[in-house]
């Protein structure tokens, strides 16, 4: 069985592959590292695309320091990705995100 998250928006647990909450009805974003939904509390963006990704897999993914966007293909500054807190959800895909950093 596949583990489970919480939707980012109403909070009902969903398998991490989950794209769409059954409870909220609210189409979730998706980390580029990993294709699972967002987590609020584990949100960052490419800081050249502003795409989503989970900080905790993210930061781990770009730590060699010549790992490109799965995105935009642009190589990220590991010291670059920081952790966004209170994450716009509803934010277009590609658009900054508008959360604190």
């Amino acid at each position: 069985e596949e583990p489970s998250d919480p939707c980012p928006h109403c909070g009902s647990l969903l398998p991490q592959t989950t794209l769409e909450c059954g409870e909220c009805k609210n189409t979730l974003p998706y980390c580029i590292a990993t294709g699972r939904h967002m987590l609020k509390e584990d949100w960052t963006e490419c800081p050249h695309c502003t795409w989503p990704a989970l900080y905790s897999v993210f930061s781990d993914f770009v730590s060699s320091g010549d790992t490109p966007c799965p995105i935009c293909n642009v190589v990220i500054d590991p010291a670059s990705v920081a952790l966004v807190k209170n994450p716009n959800l509803f934010a277009k895909l590609g658009d900054s995100s508008g959360g604190e950093v």
